[in-house]
C-alpha cells in the first residue's frame, strides 16, 4: 500500500512541475494580449476560394475603357472573372466592377476596382452570399516605379499580418485584363482584400462607424500596435476621428473597438510618386516617421518593443522570400525597417520618437532614421 502512495505521490509531483516550468517558459515569450484568435467557421467565401496560392492568375473581362471614362462616377459595369481553383478547376463567374477610392481614381490612369460577385452563382457553388464584394488595388500607372508600388502595398498588408490577426487579409493576383469593347488587354500585378464583415465575423465581432472617436476609444495593446506598425512602415495617412483609412471593430465581451488598418500607398514603405508627405505634422518628405499614437506608460512602450523585435525575423524573412519583388527593392525595404529597429532599440531615440501620454513626438529625417 506504501509503495502505492509513493508512487502517486511522485506521479502528482512531476506533473506539477511540468506545469509549473510550461508556465514559466510561456511568461518568456513576448505576447500581444489584446490579439485575437480566429474563430473556426464553417463559412466558405468567395475571399476563401481565391486565397488559395502565392499568385492568383484571373481574367477579367469587362469594358476597360468605360470604366475609364467613368472611373469618377459609381457607375457599374458586368464583367467576368476567370480563374483556376486549388484543386486546377477552371472557373468562370459573373461579376460587375466599378471604380473606387477617393484619392487615387483622381491622380491614377487607372483606378482601384470593387468587384462584386452574383449572389445565384455563389449560392449554386455553396458559397456565402454575405460577402460577395472585394477591393480589388490596382497599379496607378504603367510606370515601373508604379508596378513595384503595387508589390509593396501587398507586402505592407503581409506585415501587419504577422503582428496581429486583426488584420486584413490580402491576396497578390495577377490579372488579365481583357477589353469587351476591343482587342486591347494587358496584364499587371493587383491586390484583392479581405471584406471588412468576413474579418469581423473571423475574430468574433461586427463593423462599427462614426466619426469624431478618439485613441481612447480603442482597445489600447490593439491601437499600440497599429500605431506602432504605422509608424514603422513610415505612414500617417490616418485619422481616427476622420474614419481615414481605418475601420473599427467591436469584438464581442470588449468594450472598447480594434482599429483597422488599410490604404498604404502614401507611406514612406510603398513611396509612391504621387503621394505627398503630411504637411500638417510638417514633414517634407514621405519617407520619414511621425509617431501618431499615444503610450500611457513605460510598460506599453516596452510591450510593443518587445512584439515588433520578436517578429522581426519573420517580417524580414517575409520580405527576403518575396519573389516578385526585386533585390533593389528588397535592399531598400529591408534598410527601411533596419531604421526604425534602430530606433525602438535605442533608448534615447525611442524617448523621443514614440514619447508617453501626448507628448510632442520628434519626427525622423527624410531617410526614416533618427
Amino acid at each position: 500500500m506504501k509503495s502505492i502512495q509513493i508512487k502517486i505521490i511522485l506521479t502528482c509531483c512531476c506533473c506539477l512541475n511540468f506545469i509549473v516550468s510550461s508556465f514559466a517558459f510561456a511568461n518568456t515569450l513576448p505576447t500581444n494580449s489584446q490579439d485575437t484568435k480566429e474563430i473556426p467557421t464553417e463559412t466558405n467565401t468567395i475571399f476563401k476560394t481565391l486565397n488559395q496560392q502565392e499568385i492568383l492568375t484571373v481574367t477579367i473581362k469587362t469594358a476597360l475603357d468605360s470604366i475609364l471614362i467613368n472611373k469618377n462616377t459609381e457607375k457599374t459595369f458586368p464583367a467576368k472573372m476567370s480563374y483556376a481553383d486549388d484543386s486546377g478547376v477552371n472557373l468562370t463567374r459573373k461579376i460587375s466592377v466599378r471604380a473606387r477610392g477617393r484619392s487615387r481614381r483622381k491622380v491614377c490612369d487607372f483606378p482601384p476596382l470593387k468587384i462584386k460577385f452574383c449572389k445565384k452563382e455563389l449560392a449554386a457553388a455553396n458559397i456565402s452570399k454575405s460577402h460577395k464584394s472585394l477591393k480589388l488595388v490596382t497599379h496607378c500607372n504603367d510606370e515601373s516605379g508604379s508596378l513595384q508600388n503595387v508589390i509593396e502595398e501587398y507586402l505592407a498588408y503581409k506585415v501587419y499580418n504577422e503582428l496581429t490577426n486583426n488584420s486584413l487579409k490580402v491576396q497578390l493576383v495577377k490579372v488579365n485584363y481583357e477589353d469587351t469593347e476591343s482587342t486591347n488587354s494587358f496584364k499587371r500585378y493587383a491586390v484583392l482584400i479581405e471584406d471588412i464583415d468576413e474579418l469581423a465575423e473571423r475574430i468574433g465581432g461586427q463593423e462599427v462607424e462614426g466619426f469624431g472617436k478618439s485613441l481612447a476609444d480603442f482597445d489600447q495593446t490593439a491601437m499600440n500596435t497599429f500605431a506602432t506598425f504605422q509608424f514603422m512602415i513610415g505612414n500617417e495617412d490616418w485619422r481616427v476621428p476622420f474614419m481615414r483609412n481605418i475601420k473599427f471593430i467591436q469584438q464581442e465581451g470588449n468594450e472598447k473597438l480594434t482599429p483597422i488598418p488599410y490604404d498604404f500607398d502614401a507611406s514612406g514603405l510603398v513611396f509612391a510618386k504621387y503621394a505627398t508627405p503630411d504637411r500638417d505634422l510638417r514633414l517634407e518628405s514621405v519617407r520619414q516617421r511621425a509617431f501618431m499614437g499615444n503610450f500611457n506608460s513605460k510598460e506599453d512602450r516596452a510591450a510593443m518593443v518587445d512584439l515588433f523585435n520578436a517578429k522581426k525575423d519573420s517580417i524580414y524573412d517575409l520580405i527576403q522570400n518575396f519573389k516578385v519583388m526585386n533585390k533593389v527593392e528588397k535592399a531598400k525595404t529591408i534598410a527601411y525597417f533596419d531604421a526604425f529597429y534602430e530606433i525602438i532599440n535605442t533608448p534615447k531615440l525611442l524617448k523621443i520618437a514614440m514619447p508617453l501620454k501626448g507628448r510632442a513626438a520628434v519626427p525622423t529625417g527624410i531617410d526614416g532614421a533618427l
